[in-house]
């Protein structure tokens, strides 16, 4: 096969990549994957500290910050958006790298986060608090808006997911939450809520047909780890419910900055990480599990409790 026609094949797989609808096939839940994982919390619009973890994590090249990272899993905890300047480059990057990703055997998964679900369904008349700093700014929401970057939003992100037996999900998920959606099968729940996200807008979403949807999307505001620091009020009875029922041995959460003090710890014997240090306030750090293996970016470990353990026992012997 000459130069010419290596090109041309290349061509043409890179052009299918290109085309791929990929939430058409993506999967939510993913078992027994031998590939590293990597985690990035909240980013809030913080564009160039989202982009030195990447290249940190050797996800993207320093010099053309084109994608790079072979047989490698990216999870984002959520709230992409507000509170600092470049909403925009962040989500379109995102998403650009999600396509890129597949070329590399990877894949990006986008977790919705609270700021994100309040996006959906923004009253359209009700923009003055993007200009204000605070909590709900996005100086450029016109181009945010412009660009499209809602309806694409609305398709790539997923309330939550189950890789490895790890659930990654924004703030949590508690046995009320799956008692309404009547299900505890991840797969089951995404599409309910996939199908809520698609069509929600502020003129609709208090309709008859939205009810359980609303209940289960609440807990993307759930106040674990914040209630706990400030109030003492304990969680890991919730934690350890949960995991019962959807057959899982951690929790991955985002949402938590400051109560997570700038740093990915783990709680409740290990059941639980919180990977928000506050990207958006400058500090940088992620999650990497490889194996058995659980660190940090910075160099810190965590330990893997004795289900995870025994999740990765069980299918050595397959």
């Amino acid at each position: 096969m000459n130069f010419q026609c290596v090109w041309v094949l290349c061509w043409l797989i890179r052009s299918i990549f290109a085309n791929l609808d990929l939430d058409s096939y993506s999967s939510t839940v993913i078992d027994n994957d031998p590939r590293r994982m990597v985690v990035i919390g909240d980013i809030h619009g913080a564009f160039d500290g989202f982009q030195q973890i990447c290249i940190e994590l050797e996800l993207i090249d320093a010099q053309t910050r084109q994608w790079i990272a072979n047989d490698t899993i990216l999870v984002q905890m959520g709230d992409l958006i507000h509170r600092r300047e470049q909403n925009v480059k962040v989500v379109d990057t995102l998403l650009r790298y999600k396509q890129d990703a597949l070329q590399y055997n990877s894949h990006v998964y986008l977790v919705i986060g609270n700021h994100d679900y309040e996006q959906l369904k923004w009253n359209p008349h009700n923009k003055a608090h993007f200009d204000r700093p605070g909590s709900w700014y996005m100086p450029d929401h016109q181009e945010f808006y412009e660009q499209g970057l809602i309806a694409k939003l609305r398709t790539a992100l997923k309330f939550m997911y189950k890789i490895n037996g790890f659930i990654f999900v924004h703030a949590g998920i508690e046995k009320k939450h799956l008692d309404v959606a009547q299900t505890n099968d991840v797969s089951d729940i995404n599409a309910l809520m996939s199908n809520y996200y698609e069509q929600v807008t502020f003129e609709n979403q208090m309709d008859a047909q939205f009810e359980l949807q609303r209940k289960i999307g609440t807990a993307v505001w759930l106040q674990w780890y914040h209630e706990y620091k400030r109030q003492n009020v304990q969680f890991c009875q919730k934690v350890r419910e949960s995991l019962q029922m959807l057959n899982a041995h951690t929790i991955v959460v985002g949402h938590y900055f400051p109560s997570s003090q700038q740093q990915i710890d783990s709680h409740c014997e290990d059941t639980i990480i919180f990977t928000d240090v506050g990207i958006w306030y400058n500090f940088a750090d992620a999650l990497i599990v490889e194996h058995d293996t659980i660190r940090t970016l910075s160099g810190s470990a965590l330990v893997a409790n004795e289900k995870y353990i025994a999740y990765l026992m069980n299918n050595k012997r397959k």
